[in-house]
């Protein structure tokens, strides 16, 4: 069953005469028949019954319309869907990020991905370790930020990002219990070469 011959079985049914059908189609009304002829043999049965200047659907063209009006349909919107791809401005970018990264890491990355590439449409989404594999796994995600751990797919693909040094800062006049700053009044002020 081929796409010209639905469009020429829906214009037929819709105009219910040859000629005019053929001139709807912009095709000739010897290859609009034909057409039709080609899927009636691959129903198995006439759609249209043809008395001289009148063409009525047959029981099997009334049963059929509905169908193959959605199909039909469905390809226009398949071909509309490819067009507006095409013309899209905007590129999607969907990224997941775990729960314990905050977003404003990306935002340096984002920026120069914005200057570089122009406009894009961005998804961003939260959620456990876990879940955001799946995502990824499942096409879902363009790319997630989590964090380096040994039980992460092995299926997925790695950059490192960061590298990062934790300190700890204390307030002025240390809390009790703190050995850096009890350690710091000790030497008022000059600290130990490993401090």
């Amino acid at each position: 069953m081929e796409l010209n011959q639905i469009r020429y079985f829906v214009e037929l049914a819709r105009i219910l005469n040859f000629t005019r059908a053929a001139e709807a189609c912009h095709v000739t009304q010897p290859a609009l028949t034909r057409a039709i002829q080609k899927l009636e043999e691959e129903l198995g049965d006439p759609l249209f019954r043809r008395e001289r200047r009148h063409t009525q659907l047959t029981e099997l063209g009334r049963l059929m319309l509905p169908s193959l009006q959605r199909a039909l349909a469905s390809a226009h919107d398949a071909r509309m869907q490819a067009d507006a791809f095409r013309r899209r401005e905007t590129s999607p970018l969907r990224i997941g990020l775990e729960y314990s990264i905050p977003s404003l890491v990306l935002t340096p990355v984002l920026t120069a991905l914005g200057r570089r590439n122009g406009v894009f449409e961005l998804t961003l989404r939260e959620g456990p370790r876990a879940v955001i594999c799946e995502q990824m796994l499942a096409g879902e995600l363009d790319f997630a930020l989590l964090v380096e751990t040994s039980d992460l797919q092995e299926r997925l693909h790695r950059w490192q990002m960061y590298s990062e040094r934790y300190v700890l800062f204390c307030p002025p006049g240390p809390p009790p219990g703190c050995p850096r700053c009890r350690e710091r009044r000790r030497y008022r002020g000059r600290m130990p070469a490993d401090a």
